[in-house]
């Protein structure tokens, strides 16, 4: 019943160092949790990397931790309504000022398990395990990449002539182009999910606590980690006899195929370059006068000011109450 999730095409990088395919500075559109194009200039002079035998390639515009103790992180839930659904699937990246409590819609890959969740006619658990490795941050005088620059010195350009149709059309090109954010914040390691679509019969006869517990020791048989839990096998065996669908979601540590144990995929992962978490930034955040020292600071903020707006008016059209 397990599907494993394909393996995502390999960073194809000019030298024999590794690269993470996700970096702080990347767009970020929080309505639809979509990781875009690097926003900000890199360069690699220095040569930094990951503190580890990993040796990923870090520019020198990002600044890494290495978590030092790291443990397998597991938590097992019932997902019970559309907000919790798309928490669960989404990719963990917070997000400030105007898209607090906004919840992402996905696509239509995730349209039958919402329908299956909205008419109650499966109930759906989420068991991860997963290992934080690496913190990487953003440094805060980092510049901007030459398209994303060139975009807003036009927007402050004209405002400086009293343009402010034009300022607003090339402001709403650069949210159009990158998102409403950017990454300035990302947790990388590794990390297994399953999700079981339980039948609604079973599912109501339980509580969920148990169904839980149950969703997470049916986890431990599927990596074989072990069961240190007194449910018994006939218990787990009604769970498992009543999964309609399970789908594995294993990322991070090369590939997985179902069956396979947590100890065999996870005992050669020396460095983790899954997306866990972090955080998001506006993306008007980036008008600012370190960016632009030489612009008039009223212009600036002029610019910030419209920039601003129009993420507000692009929540406000594609969000509703309730």
């Amino acid at each position: 019943k397990e599907e494993a999730s394909p393996s995502p095409e390999p960073t194809v990088v000019p030298t024999s160092d590794r690269h993470f395919a996700v970096l702080p500075g990347a767009a970020f559109e929080p309505l639809t949790d979509a990781i875009g194009a690097q926003l900000f200039h890199f360069t690699f002079d220095e040569n930094k990397k990951t503190p580890d035998s990993a040796g990923f390639l870090i520019p020198d515009q990002v600044q890494v931790q290495r978590v030092l103790k790291q443990r397998v992180d597991m938590v097992a839930n019932v997902i019970d309504t559309l907000d919790e659904y798309s928490k669960s699937e989404g990719s963990g990246i917070g997000a400030d000022g105007e898209y607090r409590g906004v919840v992402a819609s996905f696509g239509s890959e995730h349209e039958a398990a919402k329908e299956r969740i909205l008419m109650n006619k499966a109930s759906l658990t989420s068991t991860v395990a997963r290992v934080h490795q690496y913190d990487l941050m953003l440094d805060p005088m980092a510049t901007l990449a030459e398209y994303p620059r060139m975009l807003v010195a036009s927007a402050l350009c004209a405002l400086e002539y009293g343009d402010e149709t034009s300022a607003r059309e090339l402001l709403s090109k650069l949210i159009g182009d990158f998102g409403s954010s950017f990454l300035s914040h990302i947790q990388l390691g590794y990390k297994a999910k399953i999700s079981d679509f339980i039948s609604e019969t079973y599912a109501k006869g339980k509580d969920e606590k148990t169904l839980a517990q149950e969703a997470q020791i049916s986890f431990f048989g599927i990596f074989s980690i072990g069961d240190n839990s007194k449910t018994t096998e006939t218990s787990i065996k009604e769970y498992t006899n009543n999964i309609e669908h399970s789908h594995a979601d294993v990322v991070g540590c090369g590939a997985w195929v179902p069956h396979m144990s947590y100890e065999d995929w996870s005992k050669d992962c020396v460095g983790g370059d899954a997306l866990l978490g972090g955080q998001s930034t506006p993306i008007y955040e980036v008008i600012n006068p370190s960016q632009f020292p030489g612009v008039n600071v009223t212009i600036v903020e002029k610019a910030y000011t419209l920039a601003q707006q129009l993420v507000r008016d692009l929540i406000d059209i594609n969000t509703y109450v309730g």
